[in-house]
């Protein structure tokens, strides 16, 4: 999605042009036309291959109306101010507080501005930092989308420089004797967020599949997970150890049994003597609405468990089984690995 809210962002470089450098706008327009230009044939590749891939794509930013524009506004002010990567760990709420500290520091910055005379340098930072956000906001409440605040507000990461520039210029030219203190705790926060951020939170899920792995390296194993999410399937495939047999199944919920039981019942299905199985929490994509529909599908894939894998009158019962978790909500799974009697 931030690709293509992109645009709001190259709309605001326009407003720039026209706003501080007016008498060279068409030398300005031309830049931002080639570069339009450019991009043409990627965003109608791109686009088509994400409505062929995701066909309900408008419905997932559906607005649920009432104040969901404004705190989604201060959410992503907070998170990209002040939280960082935390926010895919912590309650909407704390972002929601995060992000109305951030409204007050950058609306004193600019009170502050304003009043000793640096209104350039504010107009500058203004439209460099609110203006695409006001611009992304105005067309969400237009349609009745949540395009601002959708992925903790990751798609409008191009408004994090121009709000950092206005607080850069406040520390400049109004903080005077404060100006070391300032920017100290202003590292010193942000060190402290980011440090705490790769040593606090767990990234090895996918490290801990790839050592069930290698635990036996030559062996045939069939790793199949209910989420077909790129995110799920790419870390996957990257972590996956070279030089090992190993196949990845990965498909929506619904459609991981039939799929499974396939690949089982097929020419190579009795070369596996292991099998992995990811069951995810939160599968991102075609998730499955209920929890009766959740049964019914971990039923399905027992049972060709059972008769395709194990090959037994009796459940089949994972040799191992543990909990995996990453930094955010969605990187939820149990791990069940199965092996083969006699392989």
């Amino acid at each position: 999605l931030t690709q293509y809210l992109f645009a709001h962002w190259v709309i605001t470089l326009g407003i720039f042009a026209l706003a501080f450098d007016r008498r060279r706008w068409w030398q300005h327009g031309m830049r931002l036309g080639i570069g339009v230009l450019l991009t043409l044939p990627w965003a109608w590749w791109g686009t088509r291959q994400q409505l062929r891939n995701r066909p309900n794509l408008g419905g997932q930013f559906d607005s649920a109306g009432g104040f969901q524009h404004l705190t989604d506004a201060a959410q992503t002010l907070g998170n990209h101010l002040v939280l960082g990567d935390w926010a895919t760990s912590l309650p909407v709420e704390v972002s929601t507080v995060a992000g109305t500290m951030a409204i007050a520091l950058l609306a004193a910055c600019a009170i502050s501005l304003w009043r000793i005379g640096e209104r350039r340098s504010l107009a500058v930072a203004f439209v460099l930092g609110i203006v695409p956000l006001l611009i992304a906001l105005t067309v969400d409440v237009v349609t009745n989308k949540f395009t601002v605040g959708f992925g903790q507000g990751r798609t409008l990461i191009y408004i994090l420089p121009g709000c950092l520039l206005l607080i850069a210029t406040w520390l400049l030219q109004a903080s005077g004797r404060w100006l070391p203190p300032a920017i100290a705790a202003l590292l010193l926060l942000h060190l402290t967020v980011g440090v705490g951020d790769y040593t606090l939170r767990s990234r090895a899920m996918f490290h801990e599949v790839a050592d069930l792995i290698r635990q036996a390296p030559t062996a045939p194993t069939l790793v199949a997970m209910n989420s077909n999410a790129w995110g799920h399937v790419l870390r996957l495939a990257y972590y996956t150890p070279p030089n090992t047999s190993v196949r990845l199944l990965a498909r929506a919920p619904a459609k991981l049994a039939p799929s499974l039981e396939k690949v089982l019942q097929g020419a190579e299905g009795s070369k596996y003597s292991r099998l992995i199985f990811l069951d995810s929490a939160k599968p991102v994509w075609s998730a499955l609405k209920t929890e009766t529909q959740k049964q019914t599908e971990k039923r399905k894939i027992e049972k060709v468990l059972q008769t395709a894998f194990c090959k037994s009158k009796q459940p089949c019962k994972p040799t191992k089984t543990q909990q995996l978790s990453g930094t955010m909500d969605i990187d939820q799974f149990t791990v069940n690995l199965y092996t083969r009697s006699g392989k």
